[in-house]
């Protein structure tokens, strides 16, 4: 899947690129862009993030501060009970980080405004896919559409 993506990114080299991704499609977009050379995006929206949430392991701060990245966007479910277990030390065997849990170090460079982190109004009740829902898909797609 990440090969894929890389040779998407390379498809459209050319166009605007939006990347959503939710769950462990984070960490799928994450090593994607990596393996592309961290080409530009407009805007990446991590969605309860099953990828590394420290900005300096994953990747993120670099990307940010050089402007391959314009906007990161980390969206985080109240009620994840799926990372929280994640985060548990014999779950972490699996692999699953947990941006969808906060991100982490992100370089105070950036300053407000380059990363944004989602996770009041109707964040603090969802759980780890309930954006989804069909009552929610609707406000969830508008957020990562118009950001």
């Amino acid at each position: 899947r990440c090969a894929i993506l890389q040779q998407l990114l390379g498809e459209y080299e050319t166009w605007q690129k939006i990347i959503v991704g939710h769950s462990n499609g984070c960490a799928v977009a994450l090593e994607g862009l990596r393996l592309a050379g961290w080409p530009r995006i407009e805007s990446l929206h991590l969605v309860s993030g099953a990828c590394e949430a420290d900005f300096n392991r994953n990747g993120l701060n670099g990307a940010l501060v050089a402007g391959r990245i314009g906007k990161a966007y980390v969206y985080c479910a109240g009620k994840d009970m799926a990372l929280r277990l994640a985060r548990q030390p014999l779950a972490k065997i699996l692999g699953y980080g947990t941006m969808g849990l906060g991100p982490k170090n992100i370089n105070p460079v950036l300053g407000p405004g380059r990363v944004t982190t989602i996770d009041d109004g109707p964040w603090k009740a969802y759980g780890h896919s309930s954006m989804w829902a069909d009552t929610e898909f609707d406000t969830t797609a508008r957020m990562v559409t118009v950001a």
